[in-house]
């Protein structure tokens, strides 16, 4: 498995996951989950579909603009 890197961007309703190869930046599938615990148990079960036992940078987009980092 290549190396790759989890994008999530985060809506009050959604969040929009991504992955990307970590050497050319190509996008290799998208998906959207509600922010409910079954499609946050959702998106945990997509990106192990990617990820499996291989290290992998999860970046989050927080959108709240009340959130600060």
């Amino acid at each position: 498995m290549r190396e790759c890197v989890i994008g999530v961007d985060t809506r009050a309703a959604t969040y929009t996951l991504s992955v990307i190869t970590a050497a050319t930046g190509a996008v290799i599938d998208q998906a959207v989950f509600w922010t409910t615990p079954s499609g946050l148990d959702r998106a945990r079960t997509w990106i192990t579909r990617y990820v499996d036992e291989h290290a992998a940078l999860v970046v989050i987009e927080v959108s709240d603009p009340t959130v600060r980092g």
